[in-house]
C-alpha cells in the first residue's frame, strides 16, 4: 500500500458538497482521508459544507490525523441512517488523532439533532475511534 502524508494549512474550505444522486456514499464535503493517508490540516476554515452520508466537511477513515486551530461553521450531512453522521467531522473507527483548539459551530445532520454519537448522528463530530481533543 502507498502512504501518503498530507498538510493543509490555511486554507478556507466553503460551500463544498459531496452529493450523488445515484449512491448514498458520498462522504467528506471538503475532505475524504483514505486508509494509509496521514496528515495535519492546520488554521482552516470550514464553512457552509455538504455531504450526503458522512462528514459535511471532514471524513477520516483509517489514518493518522491531527486537526489543530480550526474553525467548522454550518457544515451539514442530510442522510439519516444508523452508520452515518458527523455533521462537521466523521472519524471512522479505525483512525488515530487530535484535535486542538478547533471550535465547532452550528454543524448538524439535518435530521438529527444529537451532538455527539457514536453510531450515528453527531451534530459536531462523529467519533468512532481513538481521538482526543485538547
Amino acid at each position: 500500500m502507498i502512504k501518503v502524508h498530507i498538510n493543509i494549512t490555511g486554507s478556507n474550505f466553503i460551500n463544498n458538497q459531496a452529493n450523488s444522486t445515484t449512491s448514498t456514499w458520498s462522504n467528506g464535503g471538503s475532505i475524504y482521508t483514505g486508509w494509509g493517508t496521514n496528515g495535519t490540516i492546520n488554521y482552516c476554515n470550514f464553512i457552509n459544507n455538504f455531504a450526503s452520508h458522512n462528514g459535511g466537511a471532514v471524513i477520516d477513515q483509517g489514518t493518522n490525523f491531527n486537526i489543530s486551530y480550526c474553525n467548522f461553521n454550518n457544515n451539514y450531512i442530510s442522510y439519516d441512517q444508523s452508520y452515518s453522521g458527523g455533521g462537521g467531522v466523521y472519524i471512522s473507527g479505525t483512525s488515530n488523532g487530535t484535535f486542538l483548539r478547533s471550535n465547532f459551530n452550528n454543524n448538524k445532520p439535518m435530521l438529527n439533532d444529537s451532538i455527539s454519537y457514536i453510531s450515528g448522528g453527531g451534530g459536531a463530530i462523529n467519533l468512532g475511534s481513538t481521538w482526543s481533543y485538547k
